[in-house]
């Protein structure tokens, strides 16, 4: 059965429970990429928050759909609801997204990437990791289920492909490759030092008390 909005819709339940057991429901009824889990953090706000993969996925996956204006209807429980998370208007715009059209820029698109929370490293094998090796461009976004890989011609888009993580071998060729951030909160260069300032006045004045 098809669901008539085409907007973003949502539903909460009271425990992380509900919202589960609510989410595997509705995809027996509904098309499964159109029903999203937004699960909570699960921690205390003095706790350390460690995140699974599987986790951030599911999060960063549900703002980007909501970022697009898909048409998702995403199930939360209450505590997700209650944590701060980044606007849709600013997930927004740092998606970087290539087509068969793009100019693409290596230097600026490898700073690009490490201000979207990617990692670089030799050999992309892992959510939130990215490489870059003379013309060829390969990075995993959260949101995709393999990376994908850019090869270039000079500062053109000769092809884009999904490739299997293991064997690094290509699985898929695809027209457009749109790269959601890596984290949920994203600090430009230009607000860090600010930020830093009025964390080291407030440490300053709380050792001042002790």
């Amino acid at each position: 059965t098809a669901r008539p909005s085409c907007a973003p819709m949502l539903v909460v339940t009271h425990n992380s429970y509900e919202a589960h057991r609510l989410h595997n429901d509705l995809q027996t009824l509904l098309p499964p990429d159109e029903v999203r889990l937004f699960p909570a953090l699960e921690t205390l706000p003095h706790e350390e928050v460690t995140r699974t993969v599987e986790l951030t996925r599911e999060r960063l996956t549900v703002l980007d759909r909501l970022a697009s204006s898909d048409a998702v209807l995403v199930v939360a429980p209450i505590q997700a609801l209650c944590e701060r998370i980044i606007p849709r208007a600013q997930f927004a715009e740092r998606v970087v997204r290539i087509d068969m059209e793009s100019r693409v820029d290596l230097e600026f698109l490898g700073s690009r990437l490490v201000e979207l929370g990617y990692d670089r490293v030799d050999r992309t094998e892992a959510p939130g990791h990215f490489s870059i090796r003379g013309g060829i461009v390969d990075v995993y976004p959260f949101t995709l289920m393999r990376p994908a890989r850019v090869e270039l011609f000079d500062d053109e888009v000769d092809s884009i492909r999904l490739f299997d993580s293991i064997s690094q071998r290509s699985v898929e060729k695809i027209a457009e490759l749109r790269i959601a951030p890596a984290r949920e909160f994203l600090y430009p260069e230009a607000e860090r030092s600010p930020v830093l300032e009025r964390i080291r006045a407030a440490a300053t004045a709380q050792a001042g008390t002790l």
